[in-house]
């Protein structure tokens, strides 16, 4: 998997070597490949899947929650599927196959990191796993079950790559 990680704001470093390496060791992981491959069937070589990462301020994820989501208000983490159902079409070249966009208003997760006592790389990579199930189609707004199942699905993963 590409994993893009692009910088839109000032308020805040990111070590992106940090979560590449990070994110490099979660795709290896056999575990997130087989939950990867339960909700979005997967070629056997996830390789050529492109994600993006962008971290923004608190402005410009209230303006793309508003706009996308019609809340008015700033969240943490937004995705963007940019495909919603498995095409075998789309595995027909050796190009990359973008997955989608998972924006991150830094400046939330700063404030997220210091309520609940953690590092703010670990809230930053916390919230980078979380937009990359919603991609891979996990949804916690379906139902209880289904947020249930997305936090310990999210937990171990953390866990593993942590």
């Amino acid at each position: 998997m590409i994993v893009n990680l692009i910088n839109k704001q000032r308020a805040f470093f990111i070590d992106r070597m940090f979560f590449k390496v990070k994110l490099q060791n979660l795709i290896e992981y056999k575990y997130f490949i087989s939950i990867a491959k339960k909700n979005f069937p997967l070629p056997l070589d996830i390789s050529n899947l492109e994600v993006s990462v962008i971290f923004v301020s608190d402005k410009k994820i209230k303006e793309l929650n508003r706009t996308y989501r019609n809340k008015d208000y700033v969240t943490d983490v937004l995705s963007f599927a940019y495909i919603e159902k498995f095409q075998s079409s789309l595995y027909t070249n050796n190009f990359p196959i973008q997955l989608g966009d998972i924006v991150i208003s830094a400046t939330q997760a700063m404030r997220q990191s210091y309520d609940q006592g953690v590092d703010f790389k670990d809230e930053i990579l916390r919230l980078i796993i979380h937009g990359l199930l919603h991609l891979l189609g996990y949804d916690h707004e379906k139902s209880p079950k289904e947020s249930v199942q997305m936090k310990r699905i999210e937990k171990k993963l953390y866990i593993k790559i942590n």
